[in-house]
């Protein structure tokens, strides 16, 4: 394997999901969410990021944390396995 850091701080690690899957996948949820004629679900999430590290998932944040509201979710998205929802405000935004 070539080395890519200078200092060799990097560590490999197995994951779930990929880079490139998370990222592509937050593409199409920020699409969705961001689209035109979807304004109550717009005003319903604070918002979605990366959740990094050993959990490996796309996080979405939501105002409304109900049973109800993620199953809408769900079947909005084809219920994909590296999305998790949780309720409240992302610190990334404050």
């Amino acid at each position: 394997m070539a080395q890519i850091t200078l200092g060799g701080n990097v560590r490999y690690e197995p994951c779930k999901y990929s880079y490139r899957e998370l990222a592509e996948t937050k593409d199409i949820l920020e699409s969705f969410f961001l689209s035109e004629g979807t304004p109550a679900i717009e005003d319903s999430v604070y918002g979605i990021a990366n959740s990094g590290g050993k959990e490996n998932r796309i996080v979405v944040y939501l105002k409304e944390y109900t049973d109800e509201s993620i199953m809408e979710y769900k079947s909005s998205f084809l219920d994909l396995k590296c999305i998790v929802f949780t309720q409240g405000f992302p610190a990334f935004l404050e």
